[in-house]
């Protein structure tokens, strides 16, 4: 997933204990927290590496709250083009986005950078 060998150190390390809970529900849990964590340090970066990693083992449930949680991480950081494209994974996943998928979608719209329209009339 792009990430230097650094960061996928690190994402190996909150991955794993995550994995290790054993129970499917539990380590949906624990994911959504450790991305929430990662939202809240602006690491965005280690987040998205973070929720792919858990998606590629069935014993890890990446639902919507974990979504929202990159999404939101995403958001902290200023890149809403990233949090777009958590959104796309998310729909390509066929899961319902709830109303705090939307919000965090809005607000991560507005911490981006503004682009003038100018309308070529005098």
């Amino acid at each position: 997933c792009g990430l230097d060998a650094g960061l996928r150190q690190e994402v190996g390390s909150l991955l794993r204990p995550v994995l290790a809970l054993g129970d499917p529900a539990l380590a949906s849990r624990a994911l959504s927290k450790a991305l929430a964590e990662q939202g809240r340090q602006r690491r965005w970066q280690v987040a998205l590496g973070l929720l792919a990693a858990a998606r590629r083992h069935p014993s890890c449930e990446a639902g919507v709250v974990a979504y929202n949680a990159a999404i939101g991480a995403c958001k902290a950081a200023a890149r809403w083009q990233h949090a777009m494209s958590v959104f796309d994974d998310m729909r390509s996943e066929r899961m319902q986005p709830d109303v705090v998928t939307y919000s965090t979608l809005v607000s991560a719209s507005n911490k981006g950078p503004r682009v003038e329209v100018v309308s070529g009339r005098s």
